[in-house]
């Protein structure tokens, strides 16, 4: 998987068939299906849906890649994950809360359940969501990449709240702080020394106040980070995914 396939990706709860045909109507490179919020009586219903979405979802032909976001490593939650949604042949799991110890344990698992399946070695990448507080960010200096990775993500909001700078950024505004552009930097770096997409989060922004209209406002945010280095991101709402199909794939008219 190459980096220019990982241009936009649109996050989205396993609530049913709808939300899966508004994803793929954006036209974003990749639909992310979203088990991390789920916990305890809900997750057993969520992860059977998401196996169903997924094997719902065409393949090849133009359609949008195919992911799962699982929980993270330390929530003891992943191999449940796994086992409910490997045998449907995703194209990749988004690991929240990474750290190169954490890839390389997840890319084993999912190597496990691949040849336990009969599926092809390789077959399933990984997005790592990366330096999601301080010392994640940290972890990222001299890590080595495992051979799964398909993306080095960012959240920015989440790395905000972890060090306490501002919840949102909004569209108009350039420096959330010198900590935010450590990250956004380190991040793009580590990426492109690992051959890998960079893409950045922008779900919790798409909600941002701002006078401009949603697009633009996104709009302004996806140019922001390309300016930084990233060659993706992720975005929930129709508008989000448009403004980063917009930038991220020089189609500004499509969006402006």
């Amino acid at each position: 998987m190459t980096a220019p396939s990982l241009r936009s990706l649109a996050l989205i709860r396993p609530d049913g068939t709808g939300a899966l045909d508004a994803a793929v109507a954006t036209g974003a490179d990749a639909v992310v299906i979203d088990l991390a919020p789920f916990r305890d009586d809900a997750l057993a219903d969520a992860r059977t849906r998401t196996a169903a979405l997924l094997a719902a979802m065409p393949r090849g032909g133009g359609a949008p890649l195919r992911f799962v976001r699982v929980h993270p490593i330390a929530s003891g939650l992943v191999d449940g994950d796994l086992d409910a949604v490997i045998a449907a042949g995703p194209d990749g799991i988004v690991l929240p809360g990474a750290d190169p110890d954490g890839i390389g344990r997840l890319a084993l698992r999912i190597a496990v359940r691949e040849a336990r399946l009969g599926l092809d070695a390789g077959a399933v990448s990984i997005i790592a969501m990366v330096a999601e507080d301080a010392a994640g960010l940290l972890k990222l200096c001299g890590a080595q990449p495992a051979g799964r990775l398909a993306a080095l993500g960012f959240c920015p909001a989440r790395f905000r709240g972890a060090v306490g700078t501002p919840g949102r950024l909004a569209a108009g505004r350039e420096d959330a702080g010198a900590a935010d552009l450590l990250a956004r930097g380190l991040v793009a770096a580590a990426a492109a020394a690992a051959g890998v997409a960079a893409l950045i989060d922008l779900t919790a922004e798409t909600a941002a106040e701002s006078d401009s209209p949603a697009t633009d406002a996104m709009g302004a945010l996806a140019r922001r980070a390309l300016r930084d280095g990233f060659t993706g991101g992720f975005a929930s709402a129709p508008e989000g995914i448009a403004a980063l199909n917009g930038v991220f794939r020089g189609e500004e008219a499509a969006v402006g």
